[in-house]
């Protein structure tokens, strides 16, 4: 969630995401405690529901590494959005965020 809220520069809350991955808020609840949530098939919907791009939410939950991303760039499925990035490098340069360079939002309470 925490992902999530960063990402949108909102707060999400358990009432946007239990509906979109078509489980009850305390499976949710659940869930989330997980080892392994999300997965693949949570990031893509979240990702579709949120308007966030699965393929990121998948490689910032580390899910997905370098060596996928240059597989997909250079593999046969590659689209046009693909195609504009150039290298590897090109990709581990926008998702790569510093510690330093994040910021408590102002209107989050502290946790």
């Amino acid at each position: 969630m925490v992902v999530l809220t960063y990402l949108l520069n909102r707060q999400v809350t358990i009432g946007e995401l239990h509906p979109v991955l078509g489980i009850s808020r305390s499976t949710f609840e659940r869930r989330s405690m997980a080892d392994d949530f999300p997965n693949a098939e949570e990031c893509r919907l979240i990702g579709l529901a949120l308007g966030l791009n699965p393929l990121d939410l998948m490689a910032r939950f580390g899910l997905i590494g370098p060596d996928d991303f240059e597989g997909f760039l250079n593999g046969p499925f590659a689209t046009k959005v693909a195609e504009k990035v150039k290298t590897i490098e090109d990709v581990k340069k926008k998702s790569r965020v510093r510690f330093a360079e994040l910021q408590r939002r102002r209107e989050v309470p502290p946790p």
